[in-house]
């Protein structure tokens, strides 16, 4: 029997940081941040899913395995864009690296029978003998874009044979063994993108297929789509490979169908899904046309990033019906993480076309700081495509932050996307890198200084309004004055859209600080270009600032590297003069001693006075003023309006005790004069914080006095009395004074 078609499996950077371009074609040019795995236990499509073989590829100690056949009992396999092949057992093992004399960049391979056809992104195809290990022949396509997929059709033009073949973002070809295009599916109607493998099924009940492997966006880029041949519509049959590889982060590598590898001539739908390991796959081939109920879980609602998330955080969901018959019984999975939290059950009916908005009966701890990712699937008996069953939302829990936030980023790795300050929470992630970005004609081509790190968005295969968001711990604006946002950013690139900066208020409104739309820079060597935003007006309020980061209509999205560098939310600390004042009397001088805190010391000093030092010598009553300015420049002035006050003469007694006092004292006054008083609680600087008596002094009470919750320290009590005579004479009340100082612990 002639052999069945073996398809290619596409050529793909490595999955670790690096690999730009747009021949490169992972269509992600660095890393995600690896999104939570969760394993979708429905695959009750007519016994399709059933998984056959699952082969970690890193024993090659090759990268970016990029395509791979299975032929005369064993699998053949290239590594991206270089001149290596590697050979593996039927059971995954490897055997040898190998080249072929004349043939380079292998992008996708297929099996005729006899050859294997291998495609480098050219036009030029080529056959290859797999016992000699050299080329046979070539064809020359008739195609204005280079194969990279490959899949030979038995079928094709009268049973003459031909290659399905396209690129990454083109329509798909049936080109004949001359080279010659037999006919095309139009990419607008086939509606796939990221292409990278293709295998013909002209077997499965309701064929012929073209399964096609290939990058629908995230979260689902490794995703198989069935076309209805030869109309090429999808028949709304698709799954994720990645729910089957027990890790997540996973793009489309190729595809295969081989009759050989189960040994009784059961089909192996197979392929390689490209990561970190490279995975070989197999799946049963066991296709059978059903009911096609289609259900899944559109987004996660209400739950957001924020500060000090609690431990029981309600999940709601929105499930949607997206087929034409009505759903019930949908099975809910809420994951966190990797972890498993509930399986819940909506028992509809569920209409077509209709969505519900479930809350689940369990809850979310999320009151650790950290970032989360919460997925929920949602399934049902007979389910035929799980592309469409998870949601995902990446949360936040946030920690308060407290001026000056500062980061260059320069302290972290390239490629590291955690930052202490920051958190990525969008579709799209800003990685921290130096020198120049992976894609050409985009992004800086260094940090701010030349020689450390910047971050910036790797937006390389994510589509148009996609977007990355950096957002920042609960900054606390209440202690210090005239807090200001200053960053460096770079933006130059066809692709971009915008870069937003906006700021979360108290009260949840969101105000927006700066927005620069389109690329700001003309060249990757252009200079970095500063923002200062005053954010005085929220001064006294804790908030939080985000980043955005958006993929423009126009251009493309491997030219859309927006950078930043050198964030810095400063603020003045509030400096506590820390005054002690102690007006003059009696003839003598008073003074005023300052001990401050809240700043950054040393400190200096300049008084109205022109004294420069801490303390001043105070000899008449009057108006002065200190300014104090701390080591980082920031300074306070703080006036000071010093009344002449003169002993009370007949004052026989004014005892406070206990002293230092904790939360009561007892005051004992005995005077032989008349007249009223009044008895104040003062702080060191003098400003009255209580009045605590008033009255005629003869009638002061024998009696203890309350402080409440007064605060550790140093405070006076004061008790004053007016001289009536000179009040009534038209002078100035002189104002007649005791003080004493208590301690407070």
């Amino acid at each position: 029997m002639k052999k069945l078609t073996i398809a290619f499996l596409l050529g793909l950077c490595p999955l670790f940081f690096f690999a730009q371009s747009a021949d490169m074609a992972p269509g992600r040019e660095g890393k995600t941040p690896a999104q939570a795995f969760v394993p979708n236990a429905n695959k009750s499509l007519q016994g399709m899913w059933d998984l056959q073989f699952k082969y970690d590829m890193s024993a090659s100690e090759q990268f970016a395995l990029s395509n791979g056949i299975y032929v005369n009992g064993e699998f053949w396999a290239a590594e991206w864009n270089t001149d290596t092949l590697v050979r593996f057992d039927h059971d995954g093992n490897f055997i040898e690296w190998f080249t072929i004399a004349g043939l380079n960049s292998v992008r996708g391979m297929t099996w005729d029978g006899s050859s294997i056809w291998m495609a480098n992104n050219s036009t030029t195809i080529y056959a290859v003998d797999p016992n000699t290990q050299q080329i046979t022949s070539t064809i020359n396509l008739n195609l204005s874009e280079g194969a990279r997929f490959l899949s030979y059709d038995p079928t094709a033009d009268n049973g003459n044979g031909g290659f399905w073949t396209g690129n990454f973002n083109t329509d798909i070809f049936l080109v004949s063994m001359t080279g010659g295009v037999l006919m095309s599916i139009p990419q607008s109607t086939h509606t796939l993108g990221g292409m990278y493998g293709a295998a013909i099924d002209n077997s499965s009940p309701g064929g012929p297929y073209l399964w096609v492997f290939h990058q629908a966006g995230p979260p689902n880029d490794a995703l198989i789509t069935q076309l209805q041949l030869p109309a090429g519509t999808p028949t709304g049959v698709a799954h994720n490979v990645e729910f089957d590889l027990g890790t997540s982060g996973y793009l489309a590598g190729g595809l295969f169908i081989t009759d050989e590898w189960s040994g009784d001539g059961t089909l192996t739908l197979g392929g390689l899904a490209q990561g970190s390991p490279d995975y070989l796959f197999g799946y049963e081939l066991a296709f059978q046309p059903g009911d096609p109920i289609n259900v899944g879980s559109q987004e996660i609602l209400g739950l957001a990033s924020g500060c000090q998330l609690s431990d029981a955080e309600p999940v709601q969901v929105r499930i949607s019906n997206d087929g034409p018959i009505t759903a019930s019984d949908l099975q809910l999975q809420l994951y966190l993480d990797d972890q498993l939290i509930a399986e819940e059950t909506y028992p509809g009916p569920l209409m077509p076309g209709a969505t519900y908005d479930y809350t689940f009966d369990a809850t979310l701890d999320l009151s650790t700081p950290q970032v989360y990712q919460v997925s929920v699937f949602t399934s049902t008996e007979g389910d035929i495509n799980n592309a469409n069953d998870r949601a995902q939302k990446t949360v936040a829990s946030k920690v308060y932050a407290y001026t000056p936030v500062s980061d260059n980023f320069d302290s972290y790795e390239v490629g590291d996307y955690l930052f202490a300050d920051f958190y990525n929470i969008g579709k799209i992630t800003f990685f921290a890198n130096s020198g120049s970005t992976p894609s050409s004609n985009t992004g800086p081509s260094g940090d701010l200084n030349g020689d450390g790190n910047y971050i910036y968005m790797e937006a390389s295969g994510f589509d148009a309004g996609d977007q990355a968001v950096l957002t920042s711990n609960c900054l606390d604006l209440t202690t210090v004055e005239d807090p200001q946002l200053i960053f460096y950013y770079h933006m130059y690139g066809s692709g971009i859209g915008y870069l937003s900066v906006d700021l979360t208020d108290e009260s949840g409104a969101t105000n927006n600080l700066f927005l620069q739309e389109g690329e700001a820079q003309s060249s990757s060597s252009d200079e970095w270009i500063p923002a200062l935003i005053d954010l005085s007006p929220w001064s006294g309020q804790v908030v939080e600032i985000t980043f955005t980061g958006e993929i423009g209509t126009g251009g493309s999205a491997f030219r859309c590297d927006i950078g930043l560098d050198e964030i810095n939310i400063t603020g003045c600390s509030i400096i506590d003069a820390g005054a002690t004042v102690i007006p003059p009397s009696g003839g003598n001088a008073g003074s005023i001693s300052l001990n401050p805190s809240g700043g950054t010391p040393p400190f200096t000093y300049q008084w109205s006075t022109g004294d420069t030092g801490p303390s001043i010598s105070i000899p008449a009553d009057g108006n002065y003023s200190v300014t104090i300015t701390d080591a980082n420049g920031c300074s306070t002035t703080v006036d000071f309006n010093v009344v002449k006050a003169t002993e009370i003469e007949g004052l026989n007694r004014f005892d406070i005790f206990p002293n230092p006092v904790e939360s009561e004292m007892r005051i004992d006054i005995e005077a032989d004069l008349s007249g009223d008083a009044r008895l104040e609680l003062l702080d060191l600087t003098g400003k009255s914080l209580r009045l605590l008596w008033e009255g005629p002094i003869q009638s002061f009470p024998a009696t203890t006095f309350e402080l409440g919750n007064l605060p550790a320290g140093l405070y006076f009590i004061s008790l004053s009395m007016e001289n009536r005579d000179a009040l009534n004479a038209g002078s100035p009340a002189d104002r007649r004074l005791s003080t004493k100082r208590i301690i407070v612990r």
